[in-house]
């Protein structure tokens, strides 16, 4: 398992002092920067703010008006009283021994679906495997106070995402986003927990020897440095960032106004599939999950609809800036039945293909086709849709580029040989 630390030059170390301070948003520190565009002469000029407002404007091309940026003077003093406190040199021995790393979105390790993203974290903080910032995956998020039907299901989908190697991402909050995360474990699969605050405050503390262990085989993430204790802003924060990195989101279950719906919202206005997990109309965890159901997500059937849909997902959006080695990857090892393989026919050297790829085939054409389009065409599952061109994709019989599909010119004249065993 990778173990990528930073060394933090000087822009980079005052990133991280300034990503640390509390009431500074990723958009409150885009807006300053956009004005000030050197990080470390801005962190200069707000911890010199609260001391000499007048000299430090003096000596800076802030306006008052950008460097509060709706701040008030009790908080420009916290302010000067943190950035007083961080030795900027000190910061690379800092996280090299906590071997954390330090990304900034000028990392190519930093996630590329995230570049385009209005609400992207400047900076990332990654304990653990980073190059899971990058893999496919679905988030499992619900209520803390989570019914035994509740666990079951969110068990059950940790374990099929994990089963097909896919990433299960969370919050690492009570209930349902510590049983996911323990679900994805016990299956060997990869998990991600997105904390609200700083890699060295783990919220609930109930969970730190969870902590370890995701860290151990999976990985934590966060947008706040070492040291940084969440407060109440920081959930909804953390939220939008679980459903930036997912590939799909399910809410297991849910009050009226649990914070997983945020997630949902966060996800909704991406364009990422939501998915909810219907529950009796009289139990109150189930109250938002239903909500979600009239019109804003997708029923969860079954937990490989999930799978299917973080996949669908990824192949539709052309693999969301990331290789599609990666999807190809995931398709060989997770989608193709054993026993449906594409093999070498003995008498003729033709290709003998299962029924779904047979069907697959018959509705593409050399106008290239979404997934979403071929599933239509061809009635059959997201799913199944993709495995079946993974096998063509192998066979020779089909190319995909950038989440569009099409079919081998000379293959159409030639009809495949189906095996409906």
């Amino acid at each position: 398992m990778k173990r990528a630390t930073s060394q933090l030059n000087p822009q980079l170390g005052a990133l991280v002092a300034l990503s640390g301070l509390v009431g500074m948003t990723h958009s409150r520190l885009g807006a300053l920067l956009d004005t000030e565009p050197d990080a470390v002469a801005l962190w200069h000029l707000l911890r010199d703010m609260a001391t000499n407002r007048s000299r430090a404007l003096d000596q800076g091309r802030l306006a008052i008006q950008d460097l509060r940026v709706g701040v008030g003077d009790s908080t420009l003093g916290h302010w000067h009283q943190s950035l007083s406190s961080v030795d900027l040199s000190r910061l690379s021995d800092i996280y090299c021994a906590a071997d954390v790393a330090v990304i900034s979105q000028s990392d190519n390790r930093y996630p590329a679906r995230l570049l385009d993203d209005p609400a992207a974290p400047l900076v990332l903080f990654v304990a653990g495997e980073v190059e899971l910032l990058h893999s496919v995956g679905a988030a499992i998020v619900g209520t803390r106070r989570c019914t035994t039907y509740g666990k079951s299901i969110a068990q059950s989908c940790a374990s099929q995402l994990g089963d097909a190697q896919l990433t299960t991402w969370s919050g690492m909050a009570k209930g349902i986003d510590t049983v996911a995360h323990i679900a994805a474990l016990k299956v060997d699969g990869a998990t991600v927990a997105v904390l609200g605050g700083g890699l060295d405050h783990i919220y609930p503390s109930s969970n730190r020897s969870l902590s370890e262990q995701i860290v151990g085989r999976g990985a934590l993430v966060s947008e706040r440095p070492l040291g940084y204790s969440a407060h109440r802003w920081d959930f909804p924060l953390r939220n939008r960032l679980i459903a930036a990195l997912a590939d799909a989101v399910v809410v297991v279950e849910s009050g009226e106004s649990g914070g997983s719906l945020s997630t949902a919202h966060e996800a909704e206005t991406r364009g990422i599939p939501v998915y909810a997990v219907p529950g009796p109309i009289t139990s109150t965890q189930s109250f938002g999950t239903n909500a979600l159901l009239d019109g804003r997500a997708r029923p969860l059937l079954t937990p490989s609809d999930l799978v299917d849909g973080a996949i669908a997902h990824f192949v539709a959006m052309g693999g969301g800036g990331r290789s599609l080695e990666v999807v190809q990857s995931v398709l060989d090892r997770s989608l193709r039945p054993a026993d449906q393989s594409v093999s070498d026919s003995p008498n003729d050297g033709d290709r003998e293909l299962d029924l779904s790829a047979s069907k697959v085939l018959a509705v593409l054409s050399e106008h290239p086709a979404t997934v979403d389009t071929l599933v239509q065409r061809s009635g059959l599952g997201a799913g199944v849709v993709l495995g079946a061109l993974s096998r063509l994709l192998d066979a020779g019989q089909a190319v995909g580029q950038s989440g569009w599909w099409s079919v081998v010119p000379s293959i159409k004249r030639a009809r495949p040989k189906v095996n409906t065993l």
